[in-house]
């Protein structure tokens, strides 16, 4: 499968830790290409610019580019980070028989906290046999652009979606408007077959006031991995909701502690 990464030119350091990674981690008969970043460039009437804008013309590019495709192939951003159960389970749906997806997502974000309760004990049910499945994604209001899988059979309607909202968001918003209404079939793997790069929270358009909500959903994400280690999480959480929570959601948060513990036992 033909893989491509959006790198800028003065990235240096991101391109050698995806390739090297790629390489450990990812199938040998995979290709990887780098896609040089396109600019901020961006018309008067966009509501996005600068980094936002460059991230929205490179993914749309990539889409145009491969309007030949024989074969499903991956867009990622270069803060992917594959892992190793990365290249087994990617390829396990890919290669399966009757793809009911037009997109596929290896990770995705999530900020509402009903949800993330809802998947946590999925996982949880999941990881008994070690074995993940799809899910499908319009009735979820997630986030992320990292990384995602295109099938070629539905290329041309998913290329004119995202090129009739060029400018209107930023890239990752305007996925998932076009998947929670249908207009195209996303799936993503659960529990997520990517864990979360140390670039993640570095993102060139991202916002410095939403730091804090990035860094937690990005910890919710290393948490859902297939392959997490308890171990390496951040340590930083508990500084974090220190200084955030308020005495009342704290309170909370410790009974759901106990509540959805494993050691829990009802009456």
């Amino acid at each position: 499968m033909d893989c491509y990464y959006i790198n800028l030119d003065t990235q240096t350091e991101r391109r050698a830790k995806v390739e090297e990674n790629f390489k450990r981690f990812i199938p040998a008969d995979w290709r990887l290409h780098r896609f040089p970043a396109l600019t901020g460039e961006a018309s008067q009437s966009w509501k996005i610019r600068g980094g936002a804008a460059g991230c929205y013309r490179s993914h749309l590019e990539l889409l145009r580019s491969n309007k030949n495709a024989e074969a499903p192939f991956l867009i990622c951003e270069d803060d992917v980070l594959f892992g190793e159960a990365s290249g087994r389970l990617l390829s396990h749906f890919v290669n399966k028989t009757g793809r009911d997806w037009d997109v596929l997502f290896p990770e995705i974000g999530i900020a509402n906290p009903q949800i993330m309760i809802q998947l946590l004990l999925l996982r949880r049910q999941l990881m008994s046999d070690y074995k993940a499945q799809l899910i499908d994604l319009a009735t979820y209001p997630f986030f992320s652009s990292t990384c995602y899988i295109v099938n070629n059979s539905k290329l041309s309607v998913f290329t004119d979606l995202v090129e009739a909202s060029l400018g209107e968001a930023p890239y990752a918003m305007v996925l998932r408007k076009i998947i929670m209404a249908r207009q195209v079939r996303a799936k993503f793997i659960f529990p997520f077959a990517t864990p979360i790069s140390e670039f993640a929270l570095d993102s060139q358009i991202q916002q410095k006031d939403t730091q804090i909500a990035d860094f937690v959903w990005n910890e919710f994400r290393k948490l859902m991995y297939i392959d997490r280690d308890m171990n390496s999480l951040n340590k930083h959480l508990t500084a974090i909701v220190d200084d955030v929570s308020d005495p009342e959601t704290l309170h909370f948060s410790k009974i759901l502690a106990v509540r959805l513990s494993t050691k829990f036992r009802s009456k």
